[in-house]
């Protein structure tokens, strides 16, 4: 296959990158998944703005990836947190990917601020590309292969 022949416009990459191609958007979600969930702890670990955050926030509910739960503390008003849907924490693997890359190429001179490990053995992990018989793989072995929604661009 051509890719240079490759109608791109339905390309998953594209619409990924349309709903969480931000810088905002996958720290979020690098927080979410290390259950840093309330508006003003989120605010004040990312640095970020109020308005910046909320509309992120809203913008991950409405695509179905974060979900707002309230919460209530003595003396105060109910207030928002929020949870990652299971489609949500299926980005974790983008998140982990782009760890792995600025842990080899882009790591402070001492080495990573922090490195993934197995909870149980607490050895260093990574991530890989799998075959169906569980055996990694080198990525100049992949393939790329027409799918069902394929187009051809005109000629």
């Amino acid at each position: 296959m051509d890719w240079r022949n490759v109608d791109t416009s339905n390309c998953s990459v594209g619409r990924t990158l349309d709903l969480i191609g931000d810088r905002w958007t996958l720290l979020l979600v690098r927080e979410l998944l290390n259950d840093v969930r309330r508006f003003s702890d989120l605010r004040v670990h990312l640095d970020i703005s109020a308005p910046v955050l909320s509309r992120r926030l809203k913008a991950l509910g409405l695509a179905g990836l974060v979900v707002a739960v309230p919460y209530k503390e003595d003396g105060s008003r109910p207030r928002m947190e929020y949870e990652l849907t299971e489609t949500g924490r299926e980005l974790q693997v983008v998140v982990l990917a782009l760890m792995q890359f600025g842990d080899q190429h882009l790591a402070d001179p001492k080495g990573p601020a922090v490195v993934l490990v197995d909870a149980a053995s607490q050895q260093r992990v990574r991530l890989a590309l799998v075959r169906p018989d569980g055996s990694v793989m080198p990525p100049d072995s992949l393939r790329w292969r027409k799918g069902a929604a394929f187009r051809e661009l005109p000629h």
